[in-house]
């Protein structure tokens, strides 16, 4: 079974490609299960991660622009 971590190393913020990686893992794992239940966990963990990507790329694109406009 892979374990995903959740807790980004000190001081770095991770990134919306490992966060897509975190959602293909839970699709993989739940496209390897038997339980209905389990994959419609999986499946909804995949979607959270697919949502904090997103989130995190609006606010990196945030972060880009104010960086922009203060220099």
């Amino acid at each position: 079974m892979t374990v995903l971590s959740t807790v980004p190393k000190q001081g770095s913020v991770k990134k919306a490609s490992e966060y897509r990686q975190h959602a293909k893992e839970c699709r993989t794992l739940a496209a390897q299960s038997v339980s209905e239940e389990h994959r419609k966990q999986l499946a909804a963990m995949a979607d959270t991660w697919e949502t904090l990507a997103l989130e995190r790329e609006k606010t990196a694109a945030k972060e880009s622009a104010s960086f922009v406009r203060a220099h």
